[in-house]
């Protein structure tokens, strides 16, 4: 008798944006769903002056930094949530009303 493995369905940014609000930030590695753990204290700091410099660097020569929680789409399958991202002036109009398209900066 062979074995059968069975696989998971795959996880589309669809089907996690239909998921409720439960205060948890989630990415999707090639359909598979991982859970992000919260930041510490001293991360946050180092983000908060981050996004400091990265919004005054927009303020001069334009572009748009935001902070997580912001949705990064890969493709269907692959969603990130960077803890900052940066869109070039150029590229800042390519945003969308619910996630971002990747194409700047992120880390």
């Amino acid at each position: 008798m062979a074995l059968v493995r069975l696989e998971k369905p795959k996880v589309t940014y669809a089907d996690l944006e239909a998921w409720p609000d439960d205060g948890r930030r989630y990415e999707l590695y090639d359909g598979e769903v991982y859970v992000c753990p919260a930041p510490r204290p001293r991360h946050q700091l180092a983000l908060a002056e981050l996004h400091d410099r990265l919004r005054e660097y927009a303020e001069l020569h334009g572009g748009l930094a935001l902070i997580s929680p912001i949705d990064i789409v890969f493709n269907e399958y692959n969603v990130l949530q960077p803890d900052i991202a940066f869109f070039e002036a150029g590229r800042a109009s390519r945003r969308r009303r619910r996630g971002h398209l990747a194409d700047d900066r992120m880390e």
